[in-house]
């Protein structure tokens, strides 16, 4: 079938709780789109940023996403 890679490119993170923001659980899926390079480098990131936003020092939880 067309589409269909030999390889999981996808990643992901599971976070029961975002270090400084521990009632803040974070869960994501990074879908690879035909190389895990990004995927891997953004789930591997991904908490670190989020957790500096200034959004989210100031509750703007949903902007701090964006």
């Amino acid at each position: 079938m067309q589409g269909w890679r030999k390889n999981m490119e996808d990643a992901f993170i599971a976070e029961l709780e975002v270090p400084g923001f521990e009632h803040i659980a974070l869960f994501g899926v990074f879908d690879g789109h035909g190389g895990g390079e990004v995927s891997k480098f953004v789930a591997a990131h991904f908490v670190e940023v989020f957790s500096k936003r200034k959004s989210l020092q100031e509750g703007k939880i949903g902007q701090a996403l964006t």
